[in-house]
């Protein structure tokens, strides 16, 4: 037999125990919510998480926000602040007391900016990224922040930008970024 139908029956024979499928239980059990107060929009979609400061960093595109969480007691996560955005945050990351929000331009044809902040909330710096950026990531090692800007046309594709990825150098610290 070959290698690849070897993998693929042992799969096969993980997967069926006895002609029966196997099933792993997970339960999932709530210890606290938070409500934005708003329902049925996107009020709460991207979470970053500083185990530090014990803080969640949420996206709220409703209200162009990110808010600040505090989940020092899990069960009663409590609003600190929001932080306020033109255009709001399609995404943000948390790395080693920094974070990190994608933002999008005045239109998602335009370039974008990744805005990084301290755990309290405070401003450290903004990079220009390309249109549209929809997603980021620091790299483990915390030196590099990678982020994909989508690129979305206008509704007639009279503007169409490419979609591209920015890699951002944070090895020199955040001010050199």
């Amino acid at each position: 037999m070959k290698l690849k139908s070897l993998m693929t029956l042992g799969l096969a024979a993980t997967i069926w125990a006895g002609g029966q499928a196997a099933q792993a239980q997970i339960t999932l059990n709530p210890i606290g919510n938070y409500e934005t107060g708003i329902f049925d929009g996107s009020a709460a979609e991207i979470a970053a998480y500083d185990p530090a400061s014990k803080r969640l960093f949420v996206t709220n595109a409703e209200a162009k926000t990110i808010d600040i969480l505090d989940l020092s007691n899990p069960s009663k996560p409590t609003l600190i602040t929001s932080l306020e955005l033109p255009n709001g945050a399609n995404s943000v990351a948390f790395h080693d007391g920094i974070l990190a929000a994608a933002v999008e331009g005045n239109t998602p044809q335009m370039p974008g900016q990744v805005i990084f902040f301290d755990a309290m909330g405070k401003q450290l710096n903004a990079v220009t990224v390309g249109a549209l950026p929809d997603m980021l990531t620091f790299t483990p090692d915390g030196q590099k922040v990678v982020v994909a800007n989508e690129g979305e046309p206008n509704e007639d594709y009279s503007e169409d930008p490419e979609g591209s990825v920015s890699i951002i150098d944070l090895s020199q610290g955040i001010a050199q970024a």
